[in-house]
């Protein structure tokens, strides 16, 4: 087999033709992922971290405090990270939904599809699972394919200069002994 090449112009004509007269529903939706996404920044941003900076800690108990306050804001950040992660993919997997619909069928689509994709959400979370699984083996992979070439490169390096010391050495015994006979 051999790569499989898409022609950008068929691909072009394709998604006008899918479009004609029915892309309302998919800015709809875009715009309803995208005000998602921002009410899910701007929560992580309102939370007051950078009043836990405060350079005047001066007794044990301000430092504890502190620490009390850094964790709890610390967990409530991740806590919204998880829940921002969980609700995108069942966005994308009703998105998916949709633009599925809308390639198979040149009739006026509807919010419907997007809707019905909500039924979906433990397939979507599976695969965003499964596709989080693969990326982190292989990032894994690659980085310790990384590490064993730096070391396999280091013992080199090292074997390399041990070598051409020992040749150097060699080489400045046979021009000594060279010019002493």
């Amino acid at each position: 087999g051999g790569l499989i090449m898409i022609d950008r112009i068929k691909c072009k004509q394709f998604a006008k033709a899918q479009l004609k007269n029915r892309w309302t529903i998919p800015v709809l939706v875009t715009l309803f992922t995208i005000i998602i996404s921002i009410i899910f920044s701007a929560s992580t941003q309102l939370l007051p971290i950078n009043e836990l900076f405060d350079p005047n800690l001066e007794t044990t108990d301000d430092i504890f405090l502190f620490l009390q306050t850094f964790v709890k804001s610390s967990s409530i950040i991740y806590l919204i990270s998880i829940v921002e992660a969980v609700i995108s993919l069942i966005i994308q997997g009703a998105s998916t939904n949709l633009y599925l619909k809308m390639s198979r069928s040149p009739e006026k689509i509807t919010m419907t599809p997007f809707i019905e994709g909500f039924s979906f959400a433990g397939r979507s979370l599976l695969a965003g699972l499964w596709v989080g699984l693969w990326s982190f083996l292989w990032y894994f992979a690659a980085i310790f394919a990384m590490a064993l070439l730096m070391v396999i490169f280091s013992l080199l390096g090292e074997t390399f200069l041990i070598l051409a010391g020992c040749i150097g050495v060699i080489g400045a015994v046979i021009i000594l002994l060279y010019k002493l006979y």
